[in-house]
């Protein structure tokens, strides 16, 4: 199957308007199954548009470790072509406003979909492939190291249909016979599920003459907080870096009013060095409000945290913005 379409057929359907379903492996991309996209192409005058939606499971190779891995798309098409050469004087693709190019189709009767998705897909793939925080093995924290001992007793509470069932232990004082008893009782409280996501980064920024590459974040979100596992390391770290970077630590903040959110239900745990040669660190359980993220964005500032003072967002300084969703 070719999967192309007619710019004729287009112009005589019912208002001008074709919807097209894919679903089809991709020569030159390794999937796990079939890429998927829901597509609808529009007739506008000089143009055409295409929009739509691009779902499917790729198998990459993580940078790392070098294993294989899973990595989901799903992802939205917003493509413009002009039927004619009205792009002479531009080149074959323009940029009409940012992050939407018009494709001159150079006097072609048909829009390639097979193509279009090809360049789609290769455009959406990470610019560092990981595979996880956990990757490289003891080289990187492992999911143990990032649980928080206080938590263990909640690991057998059993969740069903939106709640959650524990038994509660508890110990009173029998004054009349002087003794202490124990005793237990069923708890049932209404639970969320935590909805957890691996987020690429890989942005780098200064601070304080050093830079810092954000690497990834681990997210754990339910209806109350938010909590992350923050993993950034020190690019090419000179002598002196480390001590620079000592009180250093990333904080979600509001540039609006340079506000940081408030604290979550868990104390946050100091970040640890994950690997030494690298210079990587994790901030684990980093736990915030829901605030935190605003309009789908995460705003992330590096900012020294010293005892007993107070942590100011810095108008001055530079901001990192996490799309979330």
């Amino acid at each position: 199957m070719t999967h192309k379409i007619s710019i004729d057929d287009l112009e005589n359907s019912v208002n001008k308007t074709i919807s097209y379903h894919f679903e089809d492996k991709i020569d030159g991309i390794n999937s796990n199954g079939q890429i998927c996209a829901d597509l609808e192409l529009k007739s506008l005058g000089d143009f055409i548009e295409v929009k739509g939606n691009v779902k499917g499971i790729l198998n990459l190779e993580c940078d790392l470790c070098l294993k294989e891995f899973e990595y989901p798309i799903d992802f939205d098409i917003d493509e413009m072509y002009a039927k004619n050469a009205l792009m002479e004087d531009y080149g074959q693709e323009t940029e009409l406003k940012e992050g939407q190019f018009i494709t001159d189709l150079n006097g072609e009767n048909e829009i390639d979909i097979y193509d279009l998705l090809y360049q789609s897909v290769i455009l959406n793939l990470p610019n560092k492939k990981v595979c996880g925080i956990n990757c490289n093995e003891d080289k990187f924290m492992k999911e143990e190291d990032l649980s928080d001992p206080r938590l263990e007793v909640f690991k057998n509470i059993k969740i069903e249909d939106g709640v959650a069932k524990l038994e509660w232990q508890v110990m009173y004082w029998d004054a009349e016979n002087e003794k202490w008893f124990s005793t237990s009782m069923p708890i049932e409280l209404p639970a969320d599920e935590v909805q957890e996501q691996v987020i690429d980064v890989y942005k780098t920024i200064n601070v304080n003459g050093v830079d810092v590459e954000l690497q990834l974040i681990r997210l754990y979100e339910n209806n109350l907080d938010i909590e992350m596992d923050i993993i950034f390391s020190l690019v090419n770290p000179q002598n002196g870096d480390e001590e620079k970077m000592k009180e250093m630590y990333f904080f979600p903040v509001n540039p609006k009013d340079w506000s940081i959110p408030a604290a979550g239900t868990m104390h946050p745990i100091p970040k640890e060095l994950l690997n030494a040669e690298t210079a990587t660190y994790v901030m684990a359980r980093e736990c915030y409000s829901k605030s935190a993220i605003q309009d789908g964005v995460l705003y992330l500032q590096m900012l020294p945290e010293k005892n007993g003072e107070k942590v100011k967002p810095d108008p001055d300084a530079p901001v990192i913005a996490v799309r979330i969703r």
